[in-house]
């Protein structure tokens, strides 16, 4: 068998694990996606007798994240053990995945290959969503009903049309035969996303033309991580995005004052305004038994499991039929909070520079993969201010760290081949 046909099967089959490992994070089955990564690591180690400690190099931040929430809750002592496994595997979950997609990129993966995984599975789950969509009559539906019978939305969307608008690559050789696949997927992409009526999917998207467009040297994307930090940090705590807060409400800019007032009011009257505000109100309240803690505890944090009592009784759910009523909840949807309350001062630093080690930082040329691992790392930023971050079940947080492996990992490899694979529209 020649050389060429060896990289050529083995890049088909790199493709093929990266493409089935995409849909199954989609599938948001946090225990099951552990098992599973939790194999494939187990399979490696045997067959290779060694584990790569790329792993430690990118995810040491998280991983002395979990020693420390796991070790703090020693001084907690309302532990709960459903509370406390919750939050040791949904943490667990990124060093675990980030291990597993570092073996399944192997050594055939270039931006040719991540690039048609992630179209692929964009596309199985747009044609999956707009059939499902159509057989449930999903425009009878209201927006919380969408959800629960056919879904929010897949990251994948942005991350494909990105790549169809930035490329000129992929799928098959022939240009009228791509030209055609290009345009199909484009299509179903968009059409799944509207129908979706997700707000999140389009301001990804906008993030990935932003960068594309607007960031071209590793100079100004350190400014801009650096921003998005600031940010995300500003938002992640009452004292400070209160007043900040009501400043841009002040503004009266539509946008604005629709997408900031639930995170930053103080107006909890009445049942009916806790559930307007609620990221709001739970950050407060978390922040509320933060500030009774020991001072050793604010430094290191009172332990997995913490939960935050909410002082009243609220109701969370996508449907009539899927309503729990809550007096407590194991996590703040503004995920630095609940770093904060479990994992002290300490976890916080910790938390916010996690995003660093994903980071494409060499000096070469500046193409698609630098753009995606960028974008990735704001959006990774994004979804800790508003999506529970990493203790989050949505695939939006795990397929966004999986590709910022990917990336990176293209980027470390090809650093001393600054000529991309496949080079970027002119």
């Amino acid at each position: 068998m020649t050389p060429s046909l060896t990289t050529a099967r083995t890049k088909s089959t790199t493709t093929l694990r990266l493409t089935l490992f995409l849909l199954f994070l989609s599938t948001q089955d946090v225990v099951n996606i552990v098992a599973v990564c939790l194999l494939i690591i187990a399979a490696y180690t045997v067959a290779f007798q060694k584990i790569d400690f790329l792993t430690l190099r990118m995810a040491w931040p998280i991983l002395l994240l979990l020693v420390i929430g796991s070790l703090s809750v020693l001084n907690n002592q309302n532990f709960d053990t459903f509370a406390y496994s919750r939050d040791v595997v949904y943490v667990a979950k990124i060093p675990i995945i980030v291990m597993a997609t570092i073996i399944l990129c192997g050594k055939g993966c270039d931006e040719g290959v991540l690039f048609r995984a992630i179209l692929y599975s964009a596309g199985i789950l747009a044609v999956f969503y707009v059939a499902t969509y159509y057989s449930v009559d999903g425009a009878s539906l209201s927006r919380r009903e969408l959800r629960l019978e056919v879904g929010r939305g897949y990251l994948l969307w942005s991350v494909s049309a990105f790549l169809i608008v930035a490329h000129k690559c992929i799928l098959p050789d022939r240009a009228l035969l791509r030209y055609i696949a290009k345009a199909f997927l484009l299509i179903t992409i968009v059409l799944a996303t509207q129908i979706s009526t997700s707000r999140t999917l389009p301001l990804i998207l906008f993030i990935f033309l932003f960068v594309w467009f607007g960031i071209r040297k590793v100079e100004a994307m350190k400014i801009m991580i650096v921003a998005a930090l600031a940010v995300v940090i500003v938002f992640s705590f009452p004292p400070v995005y209160t007043v900040i807060g009501q400043a841009l409400i002040s503004t009266g800019i539509p946008f604005i004052v629709e997408n900031v007032r639930e995170m930053i009011s103080t107006d909890f009257g009445s049942r009916e305004q806790i559930q307007a505000s609620f990221r709001s109100y739970e950050a407060f309240q978390a922040w509320n038994l933060f500030q009774g803690l020991p001072t050793f505890q604010m430094i290191f944090g009172a332990g997995f499991g913490t939960q935050i009592p909410l002082d009243t009784y609220v109701s969370l759910g996508i449907s009539q039929n899927d309503q729990q009523i809550f007096q407590e909840v194991p996590i703040s949807h503004i995920s630095g909070m609940s770093v904060l309350l479990k994992c002290g001062w300490v976890g916080v630093v910790l938390y916010f520079y996690s995003v660093y080690p994903f980071l494409i930082t060499e000096r070469r040329n500046v193409g698609v993969t630098h753009t995606l691992n960028w974008a990735l790392a704001i959006i990774y930023l994004y979804l800790n201010l508003v999506f529970q971050g990493i203790f989050s079940n949505l695939d939006l947080t795990m397929i966004t760290v999986t590709l910022l492996v990917a990336s990176r990992r293209i980027g470390f490899t090809e650093v001393k081949a600054p000529q991309s694979t496949i080079q970027q529209n002119a």
